[in-house]
């Protein structure tokens, strides 16, 4: 079966499954987020390079006077300046993602040297949001595994046919655990929005921090269309410390209400990449490496749908070159659904 038939399988049960709930009203104080993400270059044309990424998040309701109300005081100086404010509230974030990377040339079974190498990632994330309507600082911790236990040749070869596998997996990156402790902010600086048409634009900065990625990041995202929901805005999934971008701040969201909505957007986000082991190659091992290109962006164009307490988004990604190496840049898309129940 084509990686085309699974991603469409899985956009049909996500939407049959939640058909009975969607109609039903759920109010702000008790409105959590399931949130499903498929990265895929088969959009872009190509099978190579960052080849798939997939993220399942929950995103939990706001709490106040609980343990997370606690601890985020405790650990508030990790977020800054305006971290405490009474306008804020605070959200669990739980995720758990798997990332599979290949060179251009998956047909080789050989060391292909001049090419990026082939590696999997699989891991689960744990993060505090606290947010307003106008700013959300997001914290999240991820751990997991590099190497074959991440299963990325088990990934890539069953959702391709037999003709299609992939043959140089055994020269991929060693087993390795990977850690990484991940910061964001993102501002609501314009805000033109509510019941009918509406813009924002979304400012985001931040970093991360670890033996799998560690690099420092910022970004811009513009949305304009009718009925604009109250988050902030949209994410791919093999953004690290993204998660809760989607969540509900306000008890207007047209989600809570039951309105339809659409808006189409533009995002730009830079990294400086101080380290990048899919690229550098594992820390304490030798392993296959190619020079990575310190400077990277994405530039991404899309589209998102609400019906009712459903939104589903689509992305299409131009990423520029991240090794020397690297002929041309990459496309890629990313399938993005969630629910607000």
């Amino acid at each position: 079966m084509t990686v085309q038939k699974h991603i469409l399988s899985c956009i049909l049960i996500f939407l049959a499954l939640l058909a009975p709930s969607a109609v039903q009203a759920v109010s702000f104080e008790d409105g959590r987020v399931f949130e499903a993400i498929q990265d895929n270059d088969w959009f872009g044309g190509d099978d190579r390079w960052n080849t798939n990424d997939v993220r399942i998040a929950y995103i939990s309701a706001p709490i106040e006077q609980d343990a997370a109300a606690r601890i985020s005081d405790d650990i508030s100086w990790l977020s800054l300046p305006l971290w405490e404010s009474s306008e804020f509230f605070r959200r669990w974030t739980f995720a758990g993602s798997q990332s599979m990377f290949t060179p251009a040339s998956t047909s080789n079974p050989d060391l292909i040297e001049d090419d990026r190498p082939y590696a999997g990632w699989l891991n689960i994330a744990l993060g505090l949001n606290k947010q307003s309507r106008r700013q959300l600082d997001a914290l999240e911790l991820t751990m997991g595994v590099v190497g074959p236990w991440a299963l990325g040749e088990e990934a890539q070869n069953f959702i391709h046919t037999e003709d299609q596998e992939s043959k140089g997996w055994d020269n991929q990156l060693r087993n390795e655990p990977g850690f990484m402790l991940a910061w964001q902010r993102y501002l609501r600086v314009t805000d033109w929005s509510g019941p009918g048409w509406g813009f924002d634009a979304i400012p985001h900065f931040g970093g991360v921090a670890g033996n799998v990625y560690t690099f420092a990041n910022a970004g811009l995202e513009l949305r304009a269309g009718q009925n604009l929901p109250s988050d902030f805005g949209s994410s791919l999934a093999w953004q690290v410390g993204h998660s809760g971008t989607t969540a509900p701040t306000t008890p207007d969201d047209p989600r809570l209400n039951g309105r339809y909505g659409w808006h189409v957007f533009a995002v730009a986000d830079g990294r400086y990449m101080a380290h990048n082991i899919f690229l550098d190659g594992n820390t304490w091992r030798d392993s296959h490496s190619v020079d990575k290109e310190e400077w990277v962006a994405d530039l991404s164009v899309g589209a998102a749908l609400l019906i009712r307490r459903v939104k589903v988004t689509y992305t299409h990604t131009m990423r520029t070159k991240e090794f020397t190496q690297q002929p041309e840049v990459q496309w890629f898309g990313s399938v993005n659904l969630s629910v607000v129940f």
